[in-house]
Order: structure tokens, then C-alpha cells, then sequence
């Protein structure tokens, strides 16, 4: 079986985040005496968890991405723009929406999904509201994706990668 990745190489597992690829090797998981191959990972965020994902799964698999270049991360913001997303006041809808935006893990959409929220929570603080607490859950947890890969390709802290955003919009 040929393999995608390398020990040593860093990845974007989803909603995992960035992870090392600290080993590849056979193991017997359902203790059936069949061995599989596995990317063992750890979470860079997470240094103590570790992930196995079978190297042989491709719905797995294809979630292990490449990390973004600067160059990479600084055109998808500035796509944002042309990938708005338009707020829906059906929470049905919008919740069910967000929720496939968040497991399919595309970046553009995850970066679509902030703005938008960052749009929706500017008008209600206008009238002295807040966003709802499942939106700024979705808000929190596609933060979370884009900040983990962002702030290790861009070697800054989680808390900038919010500001590197603006200034970018803003140039």
C-alpha cells in the first residue's frame, strides 16, 4: 500500500487540528490478530492525545490534509469576499447549515462561517443583543479550526490569528 504521508510530516486532521504524524505502523485494533496499517498522530494542541487513523480508510484518510503556505492562507482571506454567507433567521436551518460546514472542515467555508458570524453579532450589539449561544458555539468551534492551522503555518499566537485576519481584509 502506498501512503500519502510520512512520519515526521505535519498534517490538518479536521476538527483535530494540526497534528505530527509520529509514526506508521501495523497494528491489530480489534485484537483479531489482523493487523492494519495506521498514522499514528498527535494533536499539536493536544500533545498528550494521540489519533490512529487507518492508512487503508480513505474517508479518513482524505481528512489528513497538508498544511497551508502563508501565501495559501493569505488568498483564502481574501476570498472571503466572494464567498459570503448569507445569515438565516430560520435556527433550523442555519444550525443544521453550520453544523455541515463544521464536519466537512473546507477552510473557505469555515472562514465564510466567522465572517458572517462576526457580521451577525456587529448588528445585534448595535441593539444591544448577543449572538445566541449555539451560534457563538459554531463561532468558538471554527475559530478554533482555522486558528490552530493558522497560527502554526504563521508562527504567531491563536489570540493574533483574528487580528492577521483584519489587517488582511483591510490592506
Amino acid at each position: 500500500m502506498e501512503l500519502k504521508f510520512k512520519i515526521g510530516e505535519y498534517v490538518r486532521y479536521c476538527i483535530n487540528g494540526v497534528c505530527l504524524i509520529d509514526d506508521i505502523r501495523e497494528m491489530d485494533i480489534l485484537g483479531d490478530g489482523n493487523n492494519k496499517m495506521f498514522y499514528v498522530l498527535s494533536p499539536v494542541s493536544r500533545q498528550s492525545s494521540t489519533i490512529s487513523v487507518p492508512a487503508d480508510n480513505d474517508t479518513l484518510t482524505s481528512k489528513m490534509e497538508p498544511l497551508l503556505s502563508k501565501e495559501d492562507i493569505d488568498s483564502l482571506i481574501d476570498g472571503i469576499e466572494t464567498n459570503v454567507l448569507e445569515w438565516t433567521d430560520d435556527k433550523k436551518r442555519r444550525t443544521e447549515f453550520f453544523k455541515s460546514i463544521i464536519k466537512d472542515c473546507d477552510r473557505q467555508s469555515l472562514l465564510s462561517l466567522i465572517d458572517c458570524l462576526y457580521k451577525r453579532r456587529a448588528v445585534l450589539l448595535e441593539s444591544g443583543k448577543n449572538l445566541s449561544s449555539g451560534d457563538e458555539a459554531f463561532l468558538n468551534q471554527a475559530e478554533g479550526v482555522i486558528q490552530d492551522e493558522f497560527s502554526f503555518v504563521l508562527e504567531i499566537g491563536k489570540e493574533r490569528v483574528s487580528d492577521y485576519i483584519k489587517q488582511r481584509l483591510n490592506k
